[in-house]
């Protein structure tokens, strides 16, 4: 092939190349991020994160913290469902630290709820421990409830009922309904009820 054809091949797969850029390349240049963002499935738009942590100050000062494994946000609904969830609160009433454990959960942006499923376990500075297995957070009203049956272990006390209510603001508990408890005196003899 004579020089003169080989640069005029190099020089139309130049150009073929150069048209194909300005083509894709104008497309694109065109399209805002939320037009792209709209041209995307409903079921494709949904945001997805792995080891999640969100911390609710008031005033400056730490008031909960929401940790999850992976967390799968629904624009839409506002929803968040969330895998193995832990939910810590601070200095709630006598207790320093309550800590809340799911094995999944969804977190309503709109009405600042959380429900937790799945062996919930709550325990209190690492001595009082509540068995449930679904309750919700309502960060509105600071109450933990559920009326699920839940069980409470203490070193004095063994507690169970059919409905549980913590007061996150007040540090109170009420276990109600169906309730049979068995309490230890110092010498660690039970005393049922």
């Amino acid at each position: 092939m004579p020089v003169n054809a080989r640069n005029l091949v190099a020089l139309l797969i130049l150009l073929a190349a150069g048209a194909l850029l300005l083509t894709l390349g104008g497309r694109f240049s065109l399209l805002t991020p939320e037009a792209i963002i709209d041209d995307i499935p409903v079921s494709q738009a949904d945001l997805s994160l792995e080891d999640l942590h969100y911390t609710q100050t008031e005033d400056g000062d730490r008031r909960w913290t929401l940790d999850a494994r992976k967390a799968a946000y629904r624009k839409e609904s506002g929803l968040v469902d969330l895998q193995d969830v832990t939910l810590v609160f601070f200095q709630v009433g006598p207790f320093a630290q309550v800590e809340l454990t799911a094995r999944a959960g969804t977190f309503d942006q709109n009405s600042l709820t959380v429900d937790a499923r799945g062996d919930v376990t709550i325990v209190a500075d690492g001595e009082t421990r509540f068995f449930t297995e679904r309750l919700r957070f309502n960060q509105k009203t600071g109450l933990v409830s559920t009326d699920q049956k839940v069980r409470m272990e203490s070193p004095q006390i063994r507690m169970s009922g059919d409905r549980f209510e913590l007061d996150v603001n007040a540090g109170r508990f009420v276990v109600e309904d169906n309730v049979r408890a068995s309490i230890r005196d110092v010498d660690n003899r039970e005393n049922r009820q």
